[in-house]
C-alpha cells in the first residue's frame, strides 16, 4: 500500500521525508519539486521535517551568534552520533531562533525545530546570555534532502550539558522528557 503525500494527500512513495511512529512519511515528486513553498514548507513543519534550504537559513542564523570553544568530552553524546554546534549569545536572539512564545508564565517552542529543550532560569532579562547548542540528523531517504533539527539551550555550560542529556533521553525515547 502507498503512503499518502504529507502535502497534497495523494497517494505516492515517491520522496521519503520522515519516519514517525512506525510509519513512512512521503512527499510526491510534485511537491517535493515546490518544496521551497509555503505550502509544502507548513505541511512538513506539521511532521518537524525541514528541507535542506530551511535547514542551510537555521544554521545560517545560529551562526550569527558567537562561537564556543568547548572540548568533545565537557557535553554528552546524542545517540544519533550527531555533533551539536555551540554557540552562545543574548537569550532574546536564542529564543527569538526557537520561535518562543510566552504562555502564562513558561515559554512555549513554536519554531521549526523537532525538539528545543531549555535549561534556562526564567523570567529572564532577554539581554543576558545563554549557551545554545544545534544539531541536525537526516529524516529522509538518500534523495531527499530532509532533516530533524535540535536546539538546546542553557544558562550556562553545565547548564546546556544538562539540557543535551535531556534531549539524549528525549531521543531514547524516554517519557520524563
Amino acid at each position: 500500500m502507498n503512503g499518502n503525500c504529507l502535502a497534497c494527500g495523494s497517494p505516492t512513495k515517491s520522496h521519503h521525508v520522515a519516519t514517525a511512529g512506525g510509519s513512512e512519511l512521503y512527499c510526491c515528486h510534485s511537491c517535493w519539486t515546490r518544496r521551497a513553498d509555503d505550502d509544502v514548507q507548513e505541511a512538513l513543519a506539521e511532521y518537524n521535517v525541514l528541507t535542506g534550504e530551511v535547514l542551510d537559513e537555521l544554521r545560517e542564523e545560529f551562526r550569527t551568534l558567537a562561537p564556543v570553544d568547548l572540548e568533545a568530552s565537557s557535553l554528552p553524546a546524542l545517540p544519533i552520533g550527531e555533533d551539536l554546534e555551540v554557540r552562545r549569545g543574548t537569550g532574546g536572539d536564542v529564543f527569538e531562533l526557537a520561535g518562543a512564545e510566552q504562555v502564562e508564565k513558561g515559554i512555549d517552542f513554536d519554531g521549526p525545530f523537532a525538539g528545543v529543550v531549555p535549561e534556562v532560569a526564567l523570567p529572564r532579562d532577554p539581554a543576558d546570555a545563554v549557551y545554545a547548542a544545534f544539531g541536525f540528523t537526516t529524516a529522509g531517504g538518500p534523495r531527499e534532502a530532509a532533516y530533524l533539527a535540535w536546539l538546546c539551550i542553557g544558562d550556562d555550560v553545565d547548564a546546556l550539558a544538562d539540557a543535551i542529556a535531556r534531549l539524549g533521553e528525549a531521543m531514547r525515547g524516554s517519557p520524563d522528557v
